[in-house]
């Protein structure tokens, strides 16, 4: 999928893979807050770890919300149980 977006393979198009990487943008210099299923079959949560220790370690004000019973999608639909605590999150990143 992400070969179809980015027109190959990163051997082919390596130059677009960093472009597109979140951890190579680091640091933002922006407070970021993710959330994250635990239950997520399509984006392993290890992803999400290893982006906010890095970020932390490039000195960004970075945190993870990890969620019990979420997948992939939950997060998204404000009908699900995830959603009070996107919510809550984008409440508290806006003030």
């Amino acid at each position: 999928m992400v070969g179809h977006l980015l027109g190959g393979s990163p051997e082919q198009h390596p130059d677009r893979y960093r472009a597109a990487s979140p951890p190579e943008m680091l640091p933002l210099g922006v407070k970021q807050r993710l959330i994250h299923g635990l239950d997520d079959n399509i984006v392993p949560i290890s992803i999400s770890r290893a982006y906010v220790e890095a970020a932390r370690a490039k000195g960004d004000d970075a945190t993870l919300t990890e969620l019990r019973g979420a997948g992939h999608f939950e997060l998204i639909d404000p009908r699900s149980a995830a959603w009070p605590a996107v919510r809550d999150a984008i409440k508290n990143a806006i003030g």
